[in-house]
C-alpha cells in the first residue's frame, strides 16, 4: 500500500519535575480556553472497593463543598469553569503485570480563570460534601437510569467488556468499574422503597476518598499561551503511581446477560498482546479485514444485525467480535468462527490494501486541538510514545497476507471467551449454547 497521505503530527510538549509533580505544558489553538487535569496517587485499593468509583467520581462535582450547597457549588462553577469532571485512572506496567490506581480531576476554563479553577478543583477534592442525602439519592437513581438505557444503545461495549473480563486483567477491572457487573451493584443498593441504600453508598465514599492521597504527582497544562521557557522540550518525564493494585478476578463463566431488549448483542474474545509487541500491528489490521471482508455481508447483510465487526484492543489485550442489535445468537457464532476459517485461506491483496487503510485513515485522523493533546498525554504516560506510535504505523503500512494467516493461527485458533446481551425469550437457546444465564 502507498501511503499517499501525510501521517500525524504529534502536538509540542515540555516537562518539567517541580517539587516532585511532574507537569506537562501542551500549546494548542484553543481559543483563549485551557484545560487542566491533576492526578493524585492513592494508598491501598482492593478491587472490590471499585464496586461504586464511578458514581464516586461522578457525584463529588455535583455535591456541595463545605459550608455551600450545591446550588451553590453550581453557580460557582458556571461562573469559574466551562466543566470539570473526575474519574479514577488504572496505569499498566507491562514489564509486570502491575496495575497502579490513581485519581483525576481537571476541567476546562477561560485562561483568566484558570487560577480559579485551579482553586475549585482542589476545594472540590478536599471539602465534597456527603451529608446532601436527597442529592446522593437523586443522582445515583439517574446514573442508574442511565446506565440502563445505554445496554440498547451500547449493548456491543458491554458485551464485549464482559467477555473480556474472563480472560483480561484489564477487562476484569472494566467490567467492576464499568459494565453490567457495575450495573447490578448499583441496582442492589435500590431498597423496597425505590429509594437508594444511601448509607451503604456513603460508608464505601468515605472509604475510597480516605485512600486518595491529597498531594497531586500530575499536572497537564493545554494552553495557546507561550510554553514555560525553563521546561524541557520534547522529553516525556514519566512518574509512576506506586499503589500495587490487588489483582482482580476474571469471570470465570461464560455469562448471558438478560435484559429488556428485543435483540441481541455478542461478543466472543480472545487472549492476543499489547502494543508493545510485534504481532500488534498485524492484528489491528486483522480486525479491519474481516469487518469488511467477511463479518459485515455474513451477520449484517444476511443476518439482519444492524452491524457487526472485530476489532484489536491493546489495553486488554484482547482480539474481539461483536455484533450490535442483533437478531440472531447461534448464527452469529457461528459467523464469528467462520471468519477465521475465511482469515486462514481467503483474504485477498484487495481486502489487505482496504484493511491497512482504514486503519491509518483512524490513526490519521484529525481532533480537536486540546483532544489532540490530551489522547498524547494519555498515550505516552501509558507507554505509548510518539516514537512508538510512528513505528506502529509503519508497521501497519507494511503487513502482509502472510503476517494476517500467522497471527489468526497463532491467537484466533486458541480458547475463546464470550458473552451476550439478550432477553428472557432466548433463555434455552442460550443454555443450549453453554452460557451461565444473569438477570441484569
Amino acid at each position: 500500500v502507498k501511503d499517499v497521505g501525510k501521517s500525524k503530527t504529534y502536538p509540542k510538549f515540555k516537562s518539567v519535575n517541580d517539587n516532585g509533580i511532574v507537569k506537562h505544558f501542551y500549546r494548542a489553538g484553543t481559543n483563549g480556553i485551557d484545560y487542566f487535569q491533576t492526578v493524585f496517587p492513592i494508598s491501598s485499593t482492593s478491587f472490590e472497593e471499585l464496586n461504586y468509583s464511578t458514581l464516586f467520581a461522578d457525584i463529588i462535582c455535583e455535591v456541595g463543598i463545605e459550608n455551600k450547597n450545591y446550588e451553590e457549588i453550581q453557580k460557582l462553577q458556571s461562573s469559574t469553569v466551562g466543566q470539570i469532571s473526575s474519574n479514577f485512572v488504572v496505569q499498566r506496567d507491562y514489564k509486570r503485570e502491575n496495575y497502579n490506581f490513581g485519581f483525576k480531576i481537571g476541567g476546562y476554563s477561560l485562561q483568566s480563570k484558570l487560577s480559579a479553577m485551579k482553586t475549585l478543583i482542589m476545594d472540590t477534592l478536599n471539602g465534597f460534601r456527603l451529608d446532601e442525602i436527597e442529592r446522593l439519592n437523586d443522582i445515583t437513581k439517574m446514573h442508574i437510569s442511565g446506565l440502563e438505557r445505554s445496554l440498547t444503545s451500547s449493548g456491543h461495549y458491554f458485551a464485549m467488556t464482559s467477555s473480556d473480563a474472563q480472560i483480561s486483567k484489564w477487562g476484569a477491572i472494566s467490567e467492576n468499574s464499568n459494565g453490567i457487573s457495575y450495573l447490578k451493584n448499583l441496582k442492589n443498593l435500590k431498597l423496597s422503597s425505590g429509594d437508594i441504600d444511601v448509607e451503604k453508598l456513603i460508608h464505601s465514599f468515605r472509604n475510597l476518598s480516605q485512600n486518595i492521597i491529597k498531594k497531586q504527582v500530575t499536572e497537564v497544562l493545554v494552553t495557546s499561551n507561550e510554553l514555560l521557557n525553563h521546561t524541557e522540550e520534547n522529553k516525556f518525564l514519566s512518574n509512576e503511581l506506586t499503589n500495587n493494585f490487588q489483582d482482580p478476578k476474571l469471570n470465570d463463566k461464560e455469562i448471558a446477560w438478560l435484559t429488556e431488549t428485543e435483540v441481541n448483542f455478542c461478543a466472543q474474545s480472545f487472549k492476543t498482546v499489547d502494543f508493545n509487541d510485534e504481532d500488534a500491528p498485524s492484528l489491528t489490521v486483522l480486525g479491519s479485514v474481516l469487518r469488511n471482508g467477511y463479518l459485515h455481508t455474513a451477520i449484517r447483510e444476511k443476518g439482519g444485525a444492524y452491524g457487526a465487526g472485530a476489532l484489536q484492543d491493546m489495553n486488554t489485550g484482547t482480539f474481539k467480535f461483536f455484533s450490535y442489535r442483533d437478531p440472531n445468537l447461534s448464527e452469529t457464532f457461528n459467523a464469528f468462527d467462520e471468519s477465521i476459517n475465511w482469515a486462514l485461506k481467503s483474504i485477498t491483496k484487495e481486502k489487505l490494501h482496504e484493511g491497512i487503510l482504514n486503519v491509518i485513515s483512524s490513526i490519521d485522523k484529525p481532533s480537536s486541538p486540546a483532544s489532540e493533546a490530551l489522547s498524547d498525554f494519555n498515550s505516552n504516560k501509558n507507554g505509548f510514545t510518539q516514537n512508538k506510535r510512528k513505528k506502529f504505523r509503519e508497521n501497519v503500512l507494511s503487513t502482509s497476507i502472510d503476517q494476517l494467516v500467522k497471527v489468526t493461527e497463532k491467537y484466533l485458533c486458541n480458547n475463546r471467551s464470550r458473552s451476550v446481551l439478550s432477553n428472557n425469550n432466548s433463555q434455552d437457546e442460550l443454555s443450549s449454547l453453554g452460557f451461565k444465564l444473569s438477570a441484569v
